[in-house]
């Protein structure tokens, strides 16, 4: 071949080359370019699909799981409950819900119509608790039955517990409806499933509204009609569900006692504890230091025609009837007080706000008037005497047959100054000069004197006396007329604070503990461990005596138990001057408020295996106080005594 032919043969192999090098080119730019729309494909996809499915979480999934979670929260939770109450008021091994829940609902009635201090069963007789079952079951009827229904609406969850492997499986079928729906939205995420889903080959992820009783649900078109069906079910039956609960809660009311058969039954089911306020009221009108700045303390009563101060009434019950009149004196007052706020509560439809003043003050009023009579006994008297005739003696001169006319006009004179006044005037007004914190006892005795040498009638002057001796000359009441029903941090025994021997006793064994906050300790010990143990033993009183036993006082001591804790006493205090006769009666009531005080402490913090306990009586430990109780003085407490002692000592704290 000539050179020619083959360079026009290399020129044209050269050429067919270029040609073909130009359309892999070509070819390969709109390949390139297809995988690029793919890429941008799939971005896209897995965003709608996203949006999608969290439309549907939002929508439908939340809702499925919340319904089913709520269900079985509450029907656990119901079980539970009825559970609680079974064992709580049903009889050993009962299974009888309606004995159980009317117990309940009578207690419950027992609360809020009677008053917490009330307690079923032990302030009616059995008549009468019987009479008062039947007033509340009638009450409850409804109840009963909506119970009924509840039972029913909860019984696939009875034997249901309360744990991860539980909830699993009751949420089990509902999260697989949910996560179906997710996977056929993710199955429609990319470029490929979006073929496919479009050429008929997979289920659709595209979204749509399906509304069941008016709830709006998004649903992914390729769901299976199974699937579909059991979602649009659940809703309903979730629905019927909360529907069926609100239809019987509201047949539950509580149907609160008419006045008139509250009224009847507070007759019968009255507890015996005063109302505290009343008893602040009545405390301080009968203590020397607290009386002049009461209302009560300073009120005058009509006695035999003279108007008589509070105080002094109720000092004159103390001198001529003794501990037992004055305590019934109080207990009457403080009877009366209380029915008569509870008859104003019950008609008080406007809410208004009365002192307890008032109803002690009114209280006092009857008790004078219409419990105790001038002329003869009367079927309310207290001690086989007349309170009224015994103050009449008291406060009127024995062998006087006469009293003075306050209206009558009388001359005072003194050196050059004279002048005329009504004998009444002359009293009140010496009566606001002593009691007038102004003026000093030296003042109000220099005008005494005068009045002395310018007035001749005895009675007067045994008035005006009187009047001086009550404000400087402090009365103290004798043993046993502290007010027993003192309750919280007000029931304390000053006595026995300022008792050298107590004094003694306590600091010793608060140096032998190495207590370090004395001042704590000390109140602790005085102001609330004490007055609580007396309330729970005696109610406050010195002289009271177990009907039972041997015990006696206000810490109820057996004959038994007085020596080894006398004993107990008189190794930090040596020989007691009263010890000597205690050994020979071994009666605690035979001694003095702070004697018998003496010998509890000396006891309690002597006793074997007692500094553990005392160490949290005096740090204020409740429990710890009820436990030295129990343990070092009760010995032997069952379970009414343990209930009496928990509810009193919670009531100083």
């Amino acid at each position: 071949m000539a050179e020619s032919d083959i360079d026009v043969l290399g020129e044209s192999l050269l050429a067919q080359a270029r040609q073909k090098t130009k359309k892999a080119k070509k070819r390969a730019t709109r390949f390139s370019t297809a995988l690029l729309g793919i890429g941008v494909g799939n971005h896209f996809l897995r965003q709608r699909a996203q949006r999608r499915a969290e439309n549907f979480m939002a929508s439908t999934g939340t809702t499925l799981l919340n319904n089913r979670t709520n269900q079985l929260n509450q029907g656990i939770k119901f079980w539970n409950d009825h559970n609680s109450m079974v064992d709580k008021y049903g009889a050993t091994g009962s299974t009888d819900w309606e004995k159980s829940y009317r117990a309940e609902q009578r207690e419950l009635y027992k609360e809020q119509e009677l008053g917490r201090t009330s307690q079923l069963g032990k302030d009616f007789t059995s008549t009468e608790l019987e009479d008062f079952n039947k007033l509340v079951d009638s009450k409850i009827e409804d109840d009963v039955a909506a119970y009924r229904k509840k039972m029913e609406a909860f019984r696939n969850f009875e034997y249901f517990k309360d744990d991860t492997d539980t909830r699993k499986r009751y949420l089990q079928p509902v999260q697989d409806k949910i996560d179906e729906g997710l996977r056929i939205i993710k199955g429609d995420s990319n470029v490929g499933g979006f073929l496919l889903s479009n050429l008929g080959l997979k289920p659709r992820a595209d979204l749509e509204t399906v509304t069941v009783d008016g709830v709006d649900l998004s649903l992914p078109f390729g769901y299976r009609d199974e699937d579909r069906k059991a979602i649009i079910s659940n809703i309903k039956t979730n629905k019927i569900f909360l529907d069926n609960l609100s239809s019987i809660e509201a047949t539950v009311k509580y149907d609160p006692f008419t006045p008139e058969e509250r009224a009847d039954l507070m007759k019968v089911a009255k507890s015996s504890t005063p109302n505290k306020n009343h008893v602040a009221v009545l405390s301080g009108a009968t203590n020397y230091e607290t009386y002049k700045d009461t209302q009560l303390g300073t009120q005058t009563f009509n006695i035999a025609g003279n108007e008589v101060a509070f105080f002094d009434i109720y000092k004159g019950i103390v001198s001529e009837l003794g501990t037992e009149g004055a305590v019934a004196f109080q207990e009457d007052i403080l009877t009366i007080s209380k029915r008569l706020q509870e008859e104003f509560e019950q008609k008080n439809v406007e809410g208004r706000v009365v002192a307890a003043d008032t109803f002690v003050i009114q209280a006092v009023e009857e008790v004078l008037n219409d419990r105790f009579s001038v002329n003869g006994e009367t079927n309310n008297q207290k001690s086989g005497a007349s309170i009224v005739d015994k103050m009449t003696e008291v406060f009127n001169a024995q062998n006087d047959v006469d009293v003075y006319d306050r209206d009558e006009v009388i001359n005072i004179a003194f050196g050059d100054t004279s002048y005329d006044t009504t004998i009444g005037k002359l009293v009140d007004n010496f009566a606001r000069a002593v009691r007038n914190s102004d003026r000093t006892k030296e003042d109000n005795a220099v005008m005494l004197g005068i009045l002395s040498q310018s007035i001749d009638d005895p009675l007067i002057l045994r008035d005006l006396q009187n009047l001086f001796d009550n404000e400087y000359q402090p009365y103290v009441p004798p043993s046993g007329t502290m007010l027993p029903f003192e309750t919280g941090r007000k029931k304390k025994m000053i006595e026995y604070k300022t008792d050298t021997n107590v004094t003694t006793l306590v600091n010793s064994h608060l140096e032998r503990l190495k207590i370090v906050d004395k001042d704590t300790a000390i109140n602790n010990l005085y102001d609330v461990f004490i007055p609580a143990v007396i309330e729970i033993e005696s109610s406050g009183n010195p002289t009271a005596k177990n009907p039972n036993s041997t015990a006696s006082g206000l810490f109820q001591f057996l004959e038994g138990s007085v020596e080894p804790a006398l004993n107990r006493a008189e190794k930090y205090l040596g020989t007691l001057p009263w010890g000597e006769a205690l050994r020979t009666h071994k009666d605690a009531s035979k001694l003095t408020p702070v004697q018998q005080t003496i010998l509890f402490i000396g006891d309690m913090l002597e006793k074997k295996g007692s500094d553990n306990l005392m160490r949290k009586v005096f740090d204020g430990d409740m429990e710890g106080m009820i436990e030295a109780y129990e343990i070092l003085h009760h010995t032997a407490p069952d379970q009414a005594t343990e209930d009496r002692a928990r509810k009193i000592f919670s009531k100083y704290f």
